[in-house]
């Protein structure tokens, strides 16, 4: 998958430390994530100290050159604590601001939502929570030439102090719907837990 996106969106909301140290995945997080009911298999390996889950489907060419997997799901935390109160158009409004920066964005395409410099951002309830939606079409990095765009949907929520950033990407859009689904039961999971 592009590890630019990961770089870029996850990297520097990783608890990792300047030296390199990372805690240890929270064997919690991983029971939480391997319970969930999904609809596309995915394969779940640690992720710096967070998970990550793959798709056991690989893009086809042109997509792919490389036999990359369809899809991949990040779960990652901010290291910092989020303020109480802090509304989620605030928080999307920071992280829209950086995939702008950051990101060659592309034409969105899809018709779910109106784009604002071709990313949606959006609230929704979910498990008595309001979570935040940032979704676009990327080709990497500034200054990188890859050829293919990956779509990204983020899912944005608080809880406790905590920032939680849920990052879809997927290559192929096969199963692009179920995937989709798999990434609200996520978020449902995380919510709903006792972590």
């Amino acid at each position: 998958m592009k590890k630019w996106i990961l770089a870029l969106l996850i990297f520097p909301i990783l608890s990792l430390s300047l030296t390199g140290q990372a805690t240890p995945p929270s064997q919690d997080l991983k029971k939480v994530i391997e319970s969930m009911p999904y609809k596309h298999p995915w394969k779940v390996r640690p992720f710096f100290d967070s998970y990550e889950l793959v798709s056991f489907s690989s893009a086809p060419f042109p997509f792919s050159t490389k036999g990359e997997p369809e899809a991949e799901m990040i779960i990652a935390t901010v290291p910092e604590k989020i303020p109480s109160g802090t509304p989620m158009d605030k928080i999307l409004k920071d992280q829209a601001a950086k995939v702008q920066k950051d990101l060659k964005i592309v034409e969105y395409q899809e018709k779910d939502h109106t784009p604002v410099n071709n990313v949606v951002s959006y609230v929704q309830k979910i498990a008595d929570s309001d979570v935040g939606f940032l979704q676009y079409r990327s080709l990497g990095e500034k200054g990188d030439k890859d050829d293919v765009p990956v779509t990204v949907k983020q899912a944005l929520f608080v809880k406790g102090d905590q920032l939680y950033n849920i990052v879809l990407m997927v290559l192929y859009p096969a199963h692009q719907d179920e995937m989709r689904a798999d990434q609200i039961e996520l978020v449902k999971g995380l919510l709903k837990s006792k972590l």
